[in-house]
């Protein structure tokens, strides 16, 4: 199989009613057009016209159903609209003092809900992020070390729900990661650890988009590696085992280092797909 990323089969069924060929599609993929939300990076028709050699009238076609109409910011990419919907509505984006978060590790700590080898560095991350809450990569990583911190709670997500203390502090994670994908949308390891969460929560559906865009990240890495672990776990779980989800099983499967983790999981995989 070919190492080229390619549009999902709903999005190239789409392209199809959008009058395009397999052959136009195709060319498309082929220098890294693979997906609705990569149509943002090229700016405008005109671009997609001189890139594609499709006719201005489709390109602009095109350009409109990519951006939902917004063709005055095509610097902003379209990226799934869960992302910037919230879990809890009682949940805003604010940074609260450590003192609140403080309280509550300790009583996810005596829950045994927390992990605490990483409390020291999650002090150390409050004190970046309370810096600049406009510094994305800072917004992604006060949410990503809540989520390794709060590991024991997610693993044993499906026995119960957390206790108070513990759901605050995933919830907190959630809204972080959804600010940082606000401020930058193309944040893929923002999409594949909230991804992963989501899935983590059995909320697959909102965890599929999310995990969809983590595959735009070089194949075969290890950013790439997880988000098709999850992307696979979580279409299985909604019982989609076709089309998309089995191009990446083949090449997740393949990329699989022979006795790894990855490759421990491609067998469990196996026989939900086939």
């Amino acid at each position: 199989m070919d190492n080229i990323q390619r549009f999902s089969l709903i999005e190239k069924n789409i392209l199809k009613l959008k009058g395009l060929s397999d052959k136009e599609i195709e060319h498309l993929e082929s220098f890294g057009l693979n997906s609705k939300a990569t149509f943002a990076l090229v700016g405008d028709a005109l671009v997609l016209s001189d890139l594609s050699g499709i006719d201005i009238e489709k390109s602009k076609t095109l350009m409109q159903w990519a951006t939902d109409g917004a063709i005055s910011q095509p610097s902003t990419p379209e990226i799934p609209n869960h992302q910037q919907q919230q879990s809890d509505s009682s949940v805003p984006f604010e940074l609260k003092p450590l003192s609140t978060y403080e309280g509550w590790i300790q009583d996810a700590r005596m829950n045994g809900e927390l992990n605490e080898n990483h409390i020291e560095k999650f002090r150390q991350v409050y004190q970046d992020v309370s810096k600049d809450l406009s510094d994305t990569d800072e917004v992604f990583n006060f949410a990503r070390i809540l989520t390794i911190m709060m590991q024991p709670a997610l693993d044993e997500w499906g026995s119960g729900e957390p206790e108070s203390a513990a759901l605050h502090l995933i919830k907190t994670s959630e809204v972080f990661y959804k600010k940082a994908l606000e401020q930058y949308p193309n944040h893929g390891r923002a999409h594949i650890m909230l991804g992963t969460q989501l899935s983590q929560q059995k909320r697959y559906q909102e965890a599929i988009p999310h995990l969809e865009a983590g595959l735009t990240l070089p194949e075969a890495s290890d950013d790439w590696m997880i988000a098709a672990n999850w992307y696979i776990l979580a279409n299985i779980n909604t019982g989609n085992t076709f089309g998309e989800v089995t191009m990446v099983f083949e090449k997740f499967k393949n990329h699989a280092v022979e006795g790894s983790y990855f490759a421990q999981m491609a067998e469990r995989f196996e026989s939900h797909i086939y």
